[in-house]
């Protein structure tokens, strides 16, 4: 979890109890599933993310409804096995596509997000969103 406030650390429970029970190997805490998230830190950050998640969804075959989410849990050896290099916003996705790649299936749970926008701190910028369609790529293409 980030220090900027847009989580609510009570949600992480229900990340970790489907790894805890054996249910998943994979969960995301995702800010589309509960329908009451309608708040967003602007109409170009809600694009930009579903954009590049439905990107890894076409390349991958799959549906996951938020990539970009701040809460992922992993079996550790399931993280160990997949963890990709780097620390930037492009890890969200290089992990949920080298993932998906390999078969593994994201769990997803609800999260409550309260969004900040750039007068608040917000960084993320096209040329993130650029960095991550590349990244995208390279970790699809890329054999794990």
């Amino acid at each position: 979890q980030d220090a900027d406030l847009e989580y609510d650390p009570s949600d992480y429970q229900n990340c970790i109890d489907p790894i805890l029970s054996g249910d998943a190997e994979v969960v995301y805490g995702s800010r589309r599933i509960e329908k009451s998230n309608k708040k967003y830190s602007g109409i170009l950050y809600f694009i930009g993310g579903s954009l590049l998640t439905m990107f890894v969804n076409v390349l991958c075959f799959s549906w996951i409804t938020d990539s970009a989410c701040c809460y992922k849990t992993f079996r550790k050896e399931t993280l160990l096995k997949y963890m990709p290099e780097g620390n930037s916003f492009t890890w969200d996705f290089q992990i949920s596509v080298i993932l998906l790649s390999n078969g593994i299936k994201i769990h997803e749970v609800p999260s409550k997000y309260y969004p900040r926008d750039k007068s608040e701190g917000k960084k993320i910028n096209y040329k993130d969103f650029i960095k991550c369609i590349f990244a995208i790529i390279v970790a699809r293409v890329k054999k794990r």
